[in-house]
């Protein structure tokens, strides 16, 4: 049993320094290859598939990404990431399971209560199923909580716009953009939601005269760069972090 663990040591490592080097097909062809090896331990196999999961969550289609993130839950269930990764490449499927998508949201609240994008994750599964009230009050919750980040909580505003609440949305990002005044994210969002709110006749807010408007052409290419940072914070921000999360 000796001689196992240490091939899967050895190429485990060797996939978390190719990832570090940028090199993810020689990552991925390495993990392919950890997987087929027999008589591993449960802990380095579902680390192998949950690699594969991360290195395969942008190309289509997802059936290889959401079999990899469901094998890893089997063998290492008490690791979050596995879930979390399960989860938001499940919804990313128009096709998938409400099971699937209801077992891996509730596992994910169990593993990390106080986690805001644990909410946020488990709010769309509940609009999938239909129940924007239980929804909306999940996303009214993320927004309250004390440790969100300026990506999440730009992700929880255009949701509540689009849930009709866009004097909701605009209130949390006023309120936010004293604590991250610089951030382009929040300035596109704040924008999209205040001309939501306008559209929607919702209400009126008087805003400070002080707020000088954005050009149009500088709000669209804000929002349609947010839009695209939120579909690739996992890549562009969070990628290398995730495959050092964990050493062996």
């Amino acid at each position: 049993m000796d001689q196992p663990i240490s091939v899967s040591q050895t190429l485990l490592s060797g996939i978390h320094h190719l990832q570090e080097l940028g090199c993810f097909d020689q990552a991925l062809q390495l993990a392919r290859r950890l997987v087929r090896l027999d008589n591993l331990p449960a802990q380095h196999l579902g680390e192998a598939w949950l690699q594969i999961a991360y290195m395969l969550q942008y190309d289509e289609p997802l059936e290889e990404t959401i079999h990899a993130a469901l094998q890893a839950t089997r063998l290492i269930p008490y690791d979050s990431r596995a879930w979390k990764c399960a989860l938001e490449n499940l919804l990313r499927d128009p096709l998938s399971s409400m099971k699937y998508l209801r077992r891996c949201a509730k596992k994910l609240r169990d593993l990390l209560p106080d986690e805001p994008e644990t909410y946020f994750l488990y709010a769309q599964v509940c609009l999938r199923a239909g129940k924007e009230r239980q929804a909306l009050r999940l996303l009214l919750k993320v927004g309250e909580m004390p440790n969100l980040c300026p990506n999440l909580l730009v992700r929880v505003a255009i949701k509540l716009a689009e849930l009709g609440k866009p004097r909701r949305a605009l209130r949390l990002i006023r309120t936010s953009r004293f604590r991250y005044p610089e951030n382009l994210e929040l300035e596109a969002a704040y924008f999209t939601c205040r001309q939501l709110m306008e559209e929607s006749r919702e209400s009126t807010i008087p805003f400070p005269e002080s707020e000088v408007a954005m050009p149009s052409e500088t709000v669209q290419s804000l929002e349609e760069g947010t839009i695209l940072r939120l579909d690739r914070s996992f890549q562009t921000q969070n990628h290398l972090r995730r495959f050092g999360t964990r050493r062996f």
